[in-house]
């Protein structure tokens, strides 16, 4: 009987202890949850990043048009600044040539190759009012900025981008694809209109004076001079 109450009192401390550790890790999981950022999932892995932080007055604008949007793509509706600038280059691409950095890939003879074959990205990084982070990231990486530069130029108040312009969008690092077919210009912004294909019917407005920025993401020896 008294081994058998040993044994009952051992397995009841143990299940305390099991609790303790449990209710341990809740509080951790609950901690990272409230003060820590969840990883991005596209930039984390795929890519070598150097981030910039640069000077500028350049905005962006998330809106809807949409009456309904389903719960999955819900996007935070929001504005920013524009904060920094993510230079990204294909890890698997640039192991293949020998390289392990953007400063490696930098002076290489190959750099050009890269950037025209898209292996060389960016991602433009805004932060609102509740310090959110809002990041635009070009599917494909100059033309869809470069579309959004010859809008700016032309002449037109309103038409179709060049290129097309299609982005992955995040807000508080819930991530969506978005594809923008058409503009529509005012006194000092841009307005990218979504594709009449596309059942998410959101738009973006940028400043225009982000021009200066995009002449230097979308030209390789520009970019090669600014990446140090």
């Amino acid at each position: 009987m008294r081994a058998t109450l040993s044994i009952l009192k051992k397995n009841l401390n143990n299940s305390n202890i099991a609790r303790d550790d449990m209710n341990a890790f809740k509080n951790n999981l609950i901690y990272k949850s409230k003060y820590i950022k969840p990883l991005n999932p596209i930039l984390c892995t795929q890519f070598y990043i150097r981030t910039y932080n640069i000077d500028s007055n350049a905005t962006i604008e998330i809106k809807s048009q949409a009456q309904y949007l389903d719960q999955y793509d819900n996007i935070a509706l929001t504005k920013g600044k524009l904060k920094s600038i993510s230079i990204l280059a294909h890890k698997s691409t640039m192991n293949k040539k020998g390289l392990q950095n953007l400063l490696q890939l930098k002076n290489h003879k190959d750099f050009i190759d890269f950037f025209e074959n898209n292996y060389i990205r960016c991602c433009l990084n805004f932060e609102d009012r509740q310090k959110r982070e809002i990041n635009l990231m070009p599917l494909f990486h100059y033309h869809s900025l470069l579309s959004i530069n010859k809008a700016i130029l032309s002449k037109e108040k309103s038409g179709d981008l060049q290129f097309g312009s299609s982005f992955y969008v995040s807000t508080n690092y819930s991530w969506k694809y978005l594809n923008f077919t058409k503009f529509q210009k005012s006194l000092s912004k841009i307005k990218l209109i979504y594709s009449p294909y596309s059942n998410k019917k959101y738009y973006i407005k940028v400043s225009q004076n982000i021009y200066d920025t995009l002449k230097i993401l979308t030209n390789a020896l520009r970019l090669k001079e600014f990446i140090k």
